[in-house]
C-alpha cells in the first residue's frame, strides 16, 4: 500500500546494473523494479574524500583507493543513494563530483584525479562537512568515507591539529564516518587511527580488505547505505 512503480528510477537501476556488470545489452529483470514509497523519502548521500597527495600516489595506493570507490559507487546507485567526491592535495580540497546519481559522470571524474603535493586533510574534511550539512537540511542521511594515511602536511602552522579539529567538527554533522587507513610500510605512525577517534569514525585498514576486490569488502563497513530502500 502507498507504493507505485517508479519508472525513471527503474530505468536508472537497469542502466546502472548494465554499467557495473559490463553488459550493455542486459535485459530488465524484476530486481530492477523500483517503487515510490510515500512513507520513506529520505535518501543517503555518500561522500568520498580521497587523499590524492604524494603519499597516496606512491606504490599504486591511489589506484587501489580509486578501485574501491568505483565499486562503492556502483553499490550506492543500486540503493538509490547520491554520491559526491572530494579530492584533497597540495593546499586545497576540490569537489570533483557534486552530489549526483549519474554513474557515468562519477566514473569519468574518478579517472581525472591526479596525485601529488602536500596533504591538507583539514581542508578535505571541511568540504565534506559543508556537503553533508546541505544534505541534512534536505532530510538526507550522510555517510563520509575518507581514504587517507592521516599524514597531514599542510593547513596552517599545525596541520595535524587542524585535521583533528576538522574531524571533530565533521562528526557533529555526518551521520556516519568511515576512515580507510591507507598507510603502508614502516614506520607506521597510526595517524589515520587518531583521525578516526576524533571523527568518531569506523577505522578500516586498507590492508585488511580482500586484495582481490577491496571495494566489495568495504561495502560491509558502510552503515546506513544498505538501509536505503530500493
Amino acid at each position: 500500500p502507498g507504493q507505485r512503480p517508479d519508472g525513471p528510477a527503474s530505468a536508472l537501476a537497469l542502466a546502472t546494473r548494465r554499467s557495473v556488470d559490463g553488459v550493455p545489452q542486459a535485459v530488465a529483470v524484476p530486481g530492477d523494479l523500483r517503487v515510490v514509497d510515500r512513507e520513506h523519502t529520505a535518501r543517503a548521500l555518500v561522500v568520498f574524500a580521497v587523499d590524492t597527495s604524494s603519499s597516496m600516489g606512491r606504490d599504486g595506493r591511489l589506484a587501489v583507493a580509486q578501485g574501491a570507490v568505483r565499486h562503492l559507487l556502483g553499490d550506492a546507485y543500486r540503493r538509490r543513494a547520491r554520491v559526491s567526491l572530494v579530492a584533497f592535495h597540495h593546499d586545497q580540497a576540490d569537489v570533483v563530483l557534486r552530489p549526483t546519481s549519474s554513474t557515468e559522470i562519477a566514473s569519468s571524474r574518478l579517472g581525472e584525479m591526479a596525485s601529488g603535493g602536500t596533504t591538507p586533510i583539514a581542508a578535505g574534511l571541511d568540504v565534506c562537512r559543508d556537503l553533508v550539512g546541505a544534505a541534512a537540511r534536505s532530510g538526507d542521511r550522510s555517510i563520509v568515507v575518507v581514504l587517507t594515511d592521516g599524514r597531514a602536511t599542510s593547513g596552517g602552522p599545525d596541520p595535524l591539529a587542524a585535521a583533528m579539529t576538522a574531524a571533530t567538527q565533521l562528526a557533529k554533522v555526518a551521520d556516519d564516518v568511515v576512515i580507510v587507513d591507507t598507510e603502508s610500510g614502516y614506520p607506521r605512525l597510526g595517524l589515520a587511527g587518531s583521525l578516526a577517534g576524533a571523527a568518531r569514525a569506523r577505522l578500516v585498514p586498507l590492508g585488511d580488505l580482500d586484495a582481490r576486490d577491496p571495494g566489495r569488502d568495504l561495502v560491509a563497513h558502510l552503515p546506513g547505505v544498505s538501509d536505503v530502500r530500493s
